[in-house]
């Protein structure tokens, strides 16, 4: 199915089903679990900053709650400042009627430690309306991580 080209829409952002298009960047909350140093496992900070070891990656989740329409789709994309600083953000697509808050795996590829600040954005939402609604969405598919709040682990 073609997506029409993506619009910006209200810097409010309150009803992404009316407006798709580019979103406001999605802000990086206290909550982070991270490599504690020396440590061999992740530990739970709440802090305004984080700060990730080298050559590892920590997972945050987003302040925005989401809620995605049935005919839209979203990729979500690191901001450029961060990547030039080689801190790559990774994000799954938000898949048409998923809805929770977004964990987010920021890695740090640099042989250095990196600090994250909270409630700062960190990354780019793009909106992509369908012409129809999907066949099969998230919610139908009843997806592990429906309506997750705060940092997620992976469900294996």
């Amino acid at each position: 199915m073609p997506f029409p080209a993506a619009v910006p829409i209200p810097s409010t952002a309150a009803d992404f089903s009316k407006h798709p298009g580019v979103v406001p960047s999605p802000m990086v909350g206290t909550a982070f679990r991270a490599p504690e140093p020396g440590a061999k496992s992740f530990v739970d900070i709440v802090a305004d900053v984080c700060i990730i070891p080298p050559n590892s990656f920590a997972l945050a989740s987003t302040i925005e709650y989401f809620r995605i329409p049935r005919d839209i789709l979203t990729v979500c994309l690191g901001k450029s400042t961060y990547a030039r600083c080689g801190i790559i953000v990774n994000v799954t697509p938000f898949e048409p009627e998923w809805e929770g808050h977004v964990t987010i795996e920021i890695s740090n590829t640099t042989p250095l430690p990196a600090k994250i600040y909270a409630n700062e954005g960190i990354a780019q939402v793009l909106f992509f309306q369908g012409d129809e609604p999907c066949e099969k969405s998230y919610k139908d598919k009843k997806g592990k991580y429906q309506a997750q709040r705060g940092v997620t682990l992976p469900k294996l």
